[in-house]
């Protein structure tokens, strides 16, 4: 029997078993990040469910980010960044077609919900430049979609 591709080795291989092999690692790295990013919300949903100052400058933030007390701002700046990190590791995994349709919709569910909070808002305006060009766009995007929307319903009600 002759050479197999069990030994990943260019010179047995060839070209198909290096595709084969560089999207299995794709695929193994994906799995790894998504790993990593629900262990990081777990961990930060762990904070807000068991530390009750953390909850109430999460949900206080949320509502008005600059209302907040300064500390309470540096605390709620890194609990959000958290968050919209998976979310933008979300985004990226979708456009490279490595991510489930149901993966996807769940984080455009969480995208929505997160936009829909005036202190998520005003934290994006500060921090977006911590993010892609490319998330920037897919966000602010987002953003204008809402605010036409908003813009309507205010119109239908006048």
């Amino acid at each position: 029997m002759g050479p197999t591709c069990q030994n990943i080795e260019y010179r047995w291989c060839g070209k198909r078993g290096l595709k084969l092999l560089s999207a299995q690692n794709t695929k193994l790295l994906t799995a790894s990040a998504t790993t990593a990013a629900i262990q990081s919300r777990a961990r930060t949903n762990e904070m807000l469910s068991q530390d009750p100052e953390v909850a109430r400058i999460f949900w206080d933030g949320i509502a008005d980010r600059d209302s907040l007390a300064v500390e309470d701002q540096r605390r709620f700046d890194p609990l959000i960044l958290s968050k919209v990190e998976g979310r933008s590791q979300d985004y990226f995994f979708h456009r490279q077609g490595v991510s489930s349709v149901e993966s996807w919709q769940m984080a455009e569910a969480g995208i929505a919900w997160m936009l829909e909070q005036p202190g998520y808002r005003q934290w994006w305006r500060l921090w977006k430049t911590s993010f892609s060009s490319e998330f920037q766009d897919y966000i602010d995007g987002r953003l204008r979609e809402r605010e036409q929307v908003d813009s309507e319903a205010t119109a239908a009600r006048a």
